[in-house]
């Protein structure tokens, strides 16, 4: 009965190949049937491979000892037969042999096989848990970056909000600084107005000092020693006047001071959001500071302006009594007045 694979090896190919190898002058085994057809595996191959060694005594016109016939059917000498029987089942054994070496192979091929596959299937395993493990990991990873996510996002949030409240307190500010400025130009054009009018007041002042002081040095000594004690007076007040003067320089030189204090006071107000309180508070006791300074100012401008006052009061009463001398000597009439002695000059006159 011939044999047929399912793999599409035939008996005939093997026994072909066998007859080949045969002819080739080399013994047919399970690998070089294979290797001569080119496909088939050892357990397709070896079942054909014993098949082809159980037909070859026939094949090769050999029977047993007992009635073995040569090719042409005659009988064979007993040492023939006997060489014959001996090289069939040296043939048989080495067949024999191969086969149990290649089915010895192929079961180790084949527990090789099986253990890679139970080696293979246990790294498949734990891949699995490695991938499970890593899967909750990353999970686990997932869901704590979503809150930190939604924690960044609310500190975003809070930022934005004290960014806006810190951005509103400096718009206060400078508003703030807006204010104070323009106070600080009013007090300036205050005091350039005082300064002003304290110049006028003085020229003047001094113009009808020196005319009431000429007219008392040369109509009456009285006149001209109490002149002399005006204008004493006088020096005093414009001492005074002076120092009020240097008060106000320096109660203008510290507004100006305090002005940009407050303007670096800002600066530092935008630049550093965290001290905005500190700043404003100090910026509100600075702008508090120059309008008591400027209060201070407007009280030494009303202090000078008595001090005028009052030297215009001595010098009204000095030219008063200039007056009175000069209408004393008409009061007396019918005297031929007398030659009035020359006086010296009187110092500084």
């Amino acid at each position: 009965m011939v044999q047929k694979s399912s793999r599409g090896v035939q008996q005939a190919d093997v026994w072909a190949a066998a007859d080949a190898l045969i002819a080739a002058g080399d013994r047919p085994t399970i690998e070089r049937v294979r290797q001569k057809i080119g496909s088939g595996s050892p357990n397709t191959v070896s079942p054909m491979l014993d098949a082809w060694y159980r037909t070859l005594p026939g094949r090769l016109g050999v029977v047993a000892p007992d009635g073995a016939v040569g090719a042409a059917g005659h009988p064979l000498p007993p040492e023939v037969a006997d060489a014959a029987r001996q090289l069939w089942e040296r043939a048989c054994r080495d067949a024999s042999a191969l086969s149990s070496q290649a089915n010895e192979a192929q079961r180790n091929a084949l527990d090789r096989r099986e253990e890679a596959l139970t080696t293979a299937e246990a790294e498949f395993q734990r891949g699995e848990q490695v991938f499970a493990s890593t899967k909750a990991s990353l999970e686990e990873s997932v869901l704590r970056g979503n809150d930190t996510i939604v924690g960044l996002q609310r500190q975003l949030d809070a930022a934005q909000q004290r960014q806006a409240a810190m951005e509103a307190q400096a718009e206060q500010l400078r508003e703030a600084l807006a204010v104070s400025q323009h106070r600080q130009e009013a007090l300036r054009a205050e005091h350039a107005a005082a300064l002003a009018q304290k110049d006028d007041t003085m020229a003047q002042t001094q113009q009808r000092h020196d005319a009431a002081e000429r007219r008392a040095l040369l109509e009456i000594d009285r006149a001209r020693e109490e002149a002399r004690q005006a204008l004493a007076r006088a020096a005093r007040d414009a001492v005074r006047a002076t120092e009020a003067q240097a008060k106000l320089g320096l109660a203008r030189d510290q507004a100006i001071e305090a002005l940009r204090a407050q303007e670096q006071a800002a600066a530092t107000a935008q630049q550093q959001a965290a001290a905005l309180g500190t700043a404003h508070d100090a910026l509100q006791a600075r702008l508090a500071d120059a309008e008591a300074r400027g209060k201070a100012l407007q009280a030494s401008l009303a202090a000078e302006s008595t001090a005028h006052v009052a030297t215009r009061a001595l010098l009204t009463q000095a030219m008063a009594l200039v007056a009175s001398a000069n209408a004393s000597p008409s009061a007396v009439k019918g005297k031929a007045p007398r030659k009035a002695k020359p006086r010296p000059a009187a110092p500084g006159g």
